[in-house]
């Protein structure tokens, strides 16, 4: 890993570290970030009777939304934590609508 790549983590507050390939148990908090992320995808795309081609759109959503709502580890949303401001959700729509 070179100088400015180490230089970068740390002046980003970003905290590296080493796994074993193809050892998921190493990294619970991103495997569970994962699959939270995917079981609010499939709930979108099964209510809306949407087609697997808006599976990304509704990944990105479900990040979206994870990203504004509160969590246990922090008073503050994610959103307001890396952006130092808070965040409304008057964009906030139901998943499949245009408007």
């Amino acid at each position: 890993m070179g100088r400015p790549f180490k230089d970068y983590l740390n002046h980003s507050g970003i905290k590296h570290g080493k796994a074993v390939q193809n050892t998921n148990q190493q990294n619970v908090l991103a495997e569970r970030m994962n699959r939270s992320l995917v079981e609010m995808a499939r709930c979108m795309l099964y209510h809306e009777c949407a087609e697997k081609k808006w599976w990304a759109e509704a990944v990105n959503t479900a990040a979206w939304i994870i990203n504004r709502i509160p969590n246990l580890v922090s008073v503050k949303k994610p959103y307001e934590i890396v952006y130092c401001t808070k965040r409304q959700l008057k964009n906030l729509k139901v998943f499949g609508t245009l408007g």
